[in-house]
């Protein structure tokens, strides 16, 4: 009897790994974000897939939200006139729901998430905003849009350049909508 009740804790023990695995595996394929985890930084110190309009990033283990291995520190260095910002291209669906999410870690109303709608040759359509981030604990930023007539995106991870302010973005993801089947 005893032999049964350990193979039958074995077992769901290891069928809830396998589906833990299964759902990581199904959040990464969803996921149209390139190294959305920061987990390499290339030559000029930003994150690898992405553009970053001033310098100041590094990988932080220390400062992060719970199950992350990291975040992606931004140390602003100088005053700034515009919003500073960690960007990344990615071709979409046209006429397609998508929502925009990210983790974030800053001063109240010092982070905020924003997408470009771009046309065929790069210029800017239209752009949407989540609110600013709220308090100074990790809270996540949404904003949910249609892509009209456009197949090519800007998200833009951005931030207030304030002399000396440090914030932190962890698990920023894209994901397509599902679509509701009309009857």
């Amino acid at each position: 009897m005893k032999i049964i009740k350990n193979s039958i804790v074995l077992f769901v023990a290891v069928a809830m790994m396998f589906h833990g695995l299964a759902v990581m595996a199904q959040d990464s394929i969803d996921n149209l974000l390139k190294n959305s985890v920061f987990s390499v930084l290339n030559d000029k110190g930003n994150p690898e897939g992405w553009s970053a309009s001033v310098p100041g990033f590094s990988i932080d283990t220390a400062v992060k939200p719970e199950g992350c291995e990291q975040s992606l520190k931004v140390a602003v260095a100088k005053d700034g006139k515009f919003l500073g910002d960690v960007t990344q291209m990615v071709k979409v669906k046209p006429q397609t729901n998508y929502t925009f999410s990210c983790l974030v870690k800053a001063s109240p109303g010092v982070g905020v998430l924003m997408v470009k709608l771009l046309d065929a040759k790069g210029g800017e359509i239209k752009r949407i905003s989540s609110p600013a981030n709220a308090g100074a604990e990790w809270e996540t930023l949404k904003t949910s849009f249609s892509t009209e007539n456009s197949d090519t995106i800007l998200v833009m991870l951005r931030y207030t350049q304030t002399a000396w302010q440090t914030l932190w973005f962890a698990s920023p993801k894209l994901v397509e909508e599902n679509k509701i089947k009309e009857n």
